[in-house]
């Protein structure tokens, strides 16, 4: 499974720390990401408020809430 993280602080770190720790997880992306998540998976520097992200992608966690704000 190939999950979209949106966000960069400790909340979303948290979620991709344990995403992470998933046998059905094939690949954590994250959107804006941080160091702390590269370590975990590849980061997008794109604008975590772009709905299109989401697009390829089998789960999209929203974690911060300019994405909702924007409506994903």
């Amino acid at each position: 499974m190939r999950v979209l993280l949106l966000g960069g602080g400790g909340r979303e770190h948290a979620l991709g720390w344990k995403l992470a720790q998933s046998r059905q997880l094939d690949e954590l992306v994250s959107l804006p990401g941080s160091p702390g998540l590269a370590d975990l998976g590849p980061t997008v520097g794109r604008d975590p408020t772009d709905v299109a992200s989401a697009a390829h992608a089998d789960l999209v966690i929203v974690g911060s809430e300019a994405p909702k704000a924007s409506g994903l």
